[in-house]
């Protein structure tokens, strides 16, 4: 592949002048038709008088000007706004710390804004998609090709400026209309457009429009109204207070006294392990100055450990109220869909934003949901405020604060309830907070200032701060930071870490990290007991893969400590019995594919021909079909009870994607699971086959910078690694992946174990022991001195000479 090929996809497109937008558009906008908007003012005015509406809307304004005082702090800008930020950023302290990540917001910001701008599409066609009857939205399909790589950012509800060509005069419609994004379908590289002001036939004429895409402004305004509450409470309290104690915790942060023994009789879910109880326990007790943190690894059960720890605080503490908050609406569902198994609506609430469409949610959800007129919407003060436990996002809990239902308003308004008591000896309101605790499932995919949404809602009121235990919310903060984080599109961000997540952040300082029962530490001394009084906890038992598929991300990403507690039907899985595999009761093998790489007309993506072929063969292999020339084919008696949707295929190139379901489709094999990284993260199947497309040098920079593929990508790398849960198999080329360090050690774990075939692979030792998990050297010492080796033709019990060496090695070049 030529230099001059490898780089004109970099080439600008030229377009006319005449569909050039003038962005923003000079002509009349027709303005899309939004949800109705939550009169706010309104809504807390049952409850708030309203001089006390005015005087918390003034504490707003003076919070706004007070992070912004010593910093020449940008708003967020408009769409037609050209300005931009100073890169110039202040340190990550507490005075300063709303200043440092407003700034990176607004830097975000810029970089969305003119990612898109640089992403305008010109004269497509938009289809439309045919609706039932009285159905209020009129929807679009558009083909953007662009999409496979989660390029450019364009997101759900994001605005887009459509202008209407009319190519045969060469000129452009008198009007523009403002849409929204309504669904997004990257896979097959189309969007999904709502415009109803197309509905009218008088506003069709060609069919033929420029595309400019805007993000919407709602998630960065909401992180910058959370960080301006908490920049105000930082600065009226002591180095002790509770913004500072949640933010920045330290040792010299005192705990309040335990409000429960921590013992609990009863337990909900019986199959809890110990660590999910201490977890329980130590978040029930609520005796920790700083956040609670659970530090969770896939399959370990860390929603499972938030469910229990919900209904326990309900069943100890009878007059707490809790806010649940998920990193995305779809782990909200889950955590409510969970909840609801035992939590009546009276109960429960899930709180989504009008915003959102009602078909995302499962109608199944719809009895723990409140909707007026067609949308989603915020049910009566009171009623709102009576439910034991609010479910939402950590983007919606900005309903909360924004209706005046956060801890600090409803302190403010207890305030000035007693303070116009006339009756002489009033005894004073119980130091109790409304959210009495804060639990964020998932953390780690959010940004930091998304988790400060939250917390701005459960910070108390500033005369709460020096108050003891019982008056302090209970932060505990779920996650796994190894796995994929918070997707940030301006590189100067991601430089300055707002691509780490307040979970990883937190687990990075002292009080953490140098305790002795942290990850690390206890990985030197496994098995001692941890006590409730340690600020977080560990979750080490993987429910979900064989043994020899955790070896590898437990010894790179977890320090040695994951467990094998799969189930039996997993770790004795008769996958692990595949001829093809050249050590047996080892489901894990490396397939080394030297086949090049190939772009895409349009060079929007990559694929790999002989990898689509490699990963065909084995999936027909395995689910026993006879296809001819299939170097996987296996004889009937040695048949695998498997069936299509057992196996799900990982690519991190979209059109690897859509190429490998295309030629499983053509053979009737639609049900195979094929996705990129990131559809399939939280995801588990019984094989997991990864290909990881690349062949060449070139553009491995280029990937790098930005942050797609799976090389140097060691979240991304995780992430695949951990989805199988009875065989993984990798495809691949090993003398491109050994660049990178964590693939290094992978290929070094496949040979060392005698799991890798393919071409030889220079500079990589089959002996090396980098990295040498326990659960490795358990595994070697059950199969005795010599039983994990296998030099020669691995023989089945009827001597067929089945071996992954005698038939594939033949198919390793693409010959096309």
């Amino acid at each position: 592949m030529g230099d001059s090929h490898m780089l004109d996809h970099l080439a600008p497109t030229y377009v006319p002048v005449w569909q050039r937008p003038p962005g923003p558009f000079s002509e009349q906008i027709i303005p899309f038709s939004p949800p109705p908007a939550i009169d706010f003012r309104l809504y807390a005015s049952s409850i708030y008088p309203i001089p006390l509406l005015d005087y918390l809307d003034g504490l707003d304004n003076k919070h706004r000007a007070l992070s912004a005082k010593d910093w020449n702090v940008s708003n967020v800008s408009s769409p037609s706004s050209s300005s931009r930020p100073s890169t110039e950023l202040p340190p990550l302290l507490p005075h300063t710390y709303a200043t440092r990540w407003i700034k990176l917001m607004s830097m975000e910001y810029t970089a969305r804004l003119n990612a898109l701008v640089s992403s305008t599409m010109y004269g497509v066609s938009l289809i439309p998609i045919p609706m039932p009857p009285n159905h209020p939205a009129t929807l679009f399909s558009v083909s953007a090709p662009h999409l496979r790589e989660n390029y450019p950012p364009i997101s759900l509800n994001d605005t887009v400026w459509l202008r209407q060509l009319r190519p045969w005069e060469q000129s452009f419609q008198g009007i523009a209309f403002e849409a929204r994004v309504h669904d997004l379908r990257r896979v097959g590289g189309m969007i999904i457009i709502r415009c109803d002001a197309l509905s009218q036939p008088y506003m069709w004429e060609s069919g033929v429009f420029n595309l400019h895409w805007v993000p919407q402004e709602r998630q960065f305004k909401a992180c910058r109204e959370a960080l301006e509450c908490i920049h105000a409470r930082i600065c009226e309290e002591n180095d002790t207070g509770i913004a500072h104690r949640v933010l920045f915790p330290n040792k010299d942060h005192p705990n309040g006294p335990p409000i429960l023994a921590t013992s609990i009789p009863h337990w909900i879910d019986i199959e809890l392990n110990e660590e999910q109880k201490l977890a329980v326990r130590s978040i029930v007790t609520g005796g920790h100055g700083a956040p609670y943190l659970i530090s969770g690894p896939p399959g370990t059960g860390k929603t499972k450990t938030i469910v229990e720890t919900v209904f326990q605080i309900l069943e100890h503490h009878p007059n707490e109220h809790i806010l649940v908050c998920g990193a995305s609406n779809s782990a909200a569902d889950t955590l409510t869909d969970r909840l609801g198994q035992r939590l009546a609506p009276d109960v429960l609430f899930r709180l989504n934003d009008p915003s959102r469409p009602m078909d995302e949610v499962r109608v199944a959800l719809h009895k723990w949901c409140h909707s007026e007129n067609g949308y989603w919407a915020l049910p009566p003060v009171r009623h709102l405020l009576s439910k034991r436990v609010i479910v939402t996002s950590c983007l919606d809990a900005s309903l909360l604060f924004s209706a005046r239902c956060s801890n600090a308003a409803l302190g403010i308004l207890e305030d000035h309830t007693q303070a116009h008591l006339q009756a002489p000896n009033v005894p004073p309101f119980p130091e109790r907070l409304h959210f009495g605790y804060l639990l964020v499932d998932e953390a780690a995919q959010s940004s930091e200032a998304e988790i400060c949404i939250p917390l701005s809602v459960v910070l108390p009121h500033i005369t709460y701060s020096s108050l003891a235990s019982a008056a302090r919310p209970h932060i505990t903060i779920c996650g796994d930071w190894k796995q994929l984080g918070p997707r940030i599109e301006g590189e100067v961000c991601r430089n300055n870490d707002m691509d780490v997540s307040l979970l990883e952040r937190l687990f990075d300082l002292n009080i953490y990290k140098d305790n002795p029962y942290s990850r690390e530490r206890s990985a030197r001394t496994p098995g001692s007991p941890q006590p409730t009084s340690t600020p977080f906890c560990n979750l080490v038992k993987n429910y979900r893969s064989h043994p020899a598929i955790l070896m590898l991300p437990s010894t790179l990403f977890y320090n040695d400590t994951l467990q094998a507690f799969a189930p039996q039907s997993t770790q004795n899985t008769p996958l692990s019995k595949w001829p093809f595999l050249k050590t047996p009761d080892f489901p894990f093998v490396f397939i080394g594919v030297t086949s090049p790489e190939k772009w895409t007309d349009e060079h929007l993506s990559i694929y790999n021909p002989g990898e689509v072929g490699m990963v065909t063969q084995i999936i027909t292999g395995l689910l026993g079909l006879d296809i001819p020339n299939n170097a996987f084919h296996l004889p009937a008696q040695h048949r695998l009870q498997l069936s299509a949707p057992d196996i799900s295929v990982i690519s991190p190139f979209r059109e690897q994607v859509a190429r490998i379901r295309q030629a499983l489709r053509s053979i009737g094999l639609g049900a195979v699971d094929v996705g990129d990284v990131e559809s399939l993260q939280g995801a588990e199947n019984r094989v997991v086959i990864i290909s990881t497309v690349r062949s060449s040098w070139q553009s491995l920079a280029e990937d790098h910078r930005l942050h797609r593929g799976i090389i140097h990508e060691a979240k991304r790398f995780n992430v695949a690694l951990t989805r199988a849960k009875e065989l993984s198999i990798i495809v691949g080329n090993g003398s491109i992946l050994k660049v990178d360090p964590w693939w290094k050690q992978a290929l070094c774990f496949a040979m060392r174990n005698n799991a890798y075939e393919g071409p030889p692979i220079e500079g990589i030792d089959s002996l090396s022991i980098d990295v040498f998990s326990r659960l490795e050297e358990k595994w070697r010492k059950s199969r005795g001195p010599n039983g994990h080796l296998s030099n020669g033709t691995q023989e089945d019990d009827e001597g067929t000479g089945l071996t992954v060496g005698s038939v594939v090695r033949e198919t390793l070049i693409d010959k096309d």
